[in-house]
């Protein structure tokens, strides 16, 4: 496939690599899944672009070859290799949009790349990296995830926790417990990160943190007490 883009690149004279790369990126998303869905249609469809590559002109040849290329990569990672690039750009927003969109597609291969972010990135590209992280699922980033919950910054600590959450690995139990057990952090943390903890200990559905979440159930905010509920069931139902 590679061999085949260059060669139309070559044809092409004055098109850039990357310009050729952006516009079979863009198309990408749309050909995997009318591929996945059409079946035998989309069969047809190759069968007829490859008779007019066969039949016409040098300009209809190289669109023609674009939708191929188009339909072939689209289903064999062509379109995480195009946002997985992007991560390497300067450019802020656009290494913002390739990690929300990787994330989404739950692309494992850019684990590497989040994990990176997590230690050099400003607080915009932690963050959303860090929510990537729980959506990708990948047990690697636990570690990383877990130190985030002592960050001085709460709103990065609340995605950690919600990260690990989705994660569901129990590694990160300890950490989460700790969050109660912290020198006056029942007074100091809010009940959004009361909350998004005590979900995440649930979601994550370890006995080692029944102790703490029935303490919880005496709490002054009843929709602590009511979501530490929640969480015991949860961990019951996991047994």
């Amino acid at each position: 496939m590679e061999y085949f883009k260059n060669k139309v690149s070559m044809m092409l004279g004055y098109y850039k690599r990357d310009q050729i790369d952006f516009f079979i990126g863009k198309r990408m998303a749309v050909a995997c899944p009318v591929i996945k869905k059409s079946g035998n249609f989309s069969t047809i469809v190759l069968s007829r672009i490859s008779g007019i590559i066969l039949s016409n002109s040098m300009y209809v040849i190289l669109f023609s070859s674009f939708l191929i290329i188009s339909f072939v990569t689209g289903c064999t990672g062509g379109s995480a290799y195009y946002y997985l690039e992007r991560l390497k750009s300067p450019n802020e927003i656009v290494k913002k949009d390739a990690i929300i969109k990787l994330g989404l597609d739950q692309e494992t291969r850019a684990v590497p790349y989040l994990l990176g972010f997590l230690d050099s990135g400003s607080t915009d590209i932690r963050m959303i990296s860090v929510e990537a992280l729980g959506r990708i699922g990948d047990r690697q980033a636990v570690e990383k995830l877990i130190r985030i919950v002592s960050d001085e910054n709460s709103d990065l600590r609340m995605k950690a926790i919600e990260s690990l959450g989705k994660i569901g690995d129990p590694r990160a139990i300890v950490a989460l417990t700790g969050v109660f057990k912290r020198e006056d952090s029942l007074n100091s943390l809010s009940i959004e990160e009361k909350t998004i903890t005590i979900w995440a200990i649930g979601a994550i559905g370890a006995e080692d943190a029944i102790p703490v979440l029935t303490e919880l159930l005496s709490d002054e905010d009843k929709f602590i007490r009511y979501n530490a509920e929640r969480s015991l069931k949860k961990i019951n139902e996991h047994q």
